[in-house]
């Protein structure tokens, strides 16, 4: 604590501390909250569109069709992580939903800077986010559509690159590896477990990405009708 920030140039106060150790307990829940919402808009996603529903039930029954057992834990992880067509789809809800669409701005602290071909003066605020980059066709043919084929086959090296859903960098978001290890988990289990049917009174504009810091749908509710799966 009493060596000089390589940042800043100087030592940290004891509240600047504070802050860092508050940050590193809280991004991890609050990756959680924004997860758990994530999670609630991939399965209105897959289950909307019935051929993506269709291949994913297919895939879970196939590679975890001994799961749940009698006295059953979760799969092992590796296992989860193989489920091609699974972490495809959640990466598309990524993509289509980020958890953080709202940008971070920066302010250029130089004489000027040339960005993208625009020269950009002293104290210009600049900043980008995953909303508008997650909807490029230059990377995205048909942004708007929910295809999790984007990130499978000889085409998804170009899709994974512009996917950006935590930032990155060293500001980039802090929880974003135990947010991706709970969808992993936390998706294949529920629809696994159970056969999910969309609720009637869901609207697509209930699924309008609300404009705000932290994405999540417009009209805050999921609302699904389920049965125990019988495979």
């Amino acid at each position: 604590m009493e060596n000089q920030d390589d940042y800043v140039g100087r030592t940290l106060t004891d509240l600047e501390i504070a802050e860092e150790i508050i940050g590193i307990l809280y991004e991890p829940y609050s990756d959680r909250l924004l997860d758990s919402r994530l999670a609630d808009t991939v399965k209105i996603c897959w289950i909307r569109d019935p051929v993506v529903y269709r291949k994913l039930k297919e895939e879970l029954n196939t590679e975890l069709k001994d799961w749940p057992g009698a006295g059953s834990s979760v799969p092992d992880l590796s296992r989860l992580q193989g489920l091609t067509y699974t972490n495809a789809v959640i990466s598309e809800g990524l993509r289509r939903y980020p958890t953080i669409p709202g940008t971070m701005p920066r302010t250029v602290t130089s004489s000027s800077i040339t960005l993208g071909g625009f020269r950009l003066p002293r104290n210009t605020i600049v900043g980008a986010q995953n909303f508008s980059i997650h909807l490029s066709e230059d990377y995205f043919p048909d942004p708007e559509k929910f295809d999790p084929d984007r990130f499978l086959g000889d085409s998804q090296k170009k899709a994974r690159e512009a996917l950006n859903p935590f930032s990155e960098g060293p500001r980039g978001c802090i929880g974003r590896n135990l947010a991706m290890l709970e969808m992993q988990i936390v998706v294949p289990m529920f629809f696994k477990y159970f056969d999910a049917e969309l609720d009637q009174s869901m609207t697509a504009e209930d699924m309008r990405l609300k404009d705000a810091f932290s994405g999540c749908p417009a009209g805050q509710r999921v609302l699904l009708k389920l049965r125990k799966s019988n495979v």
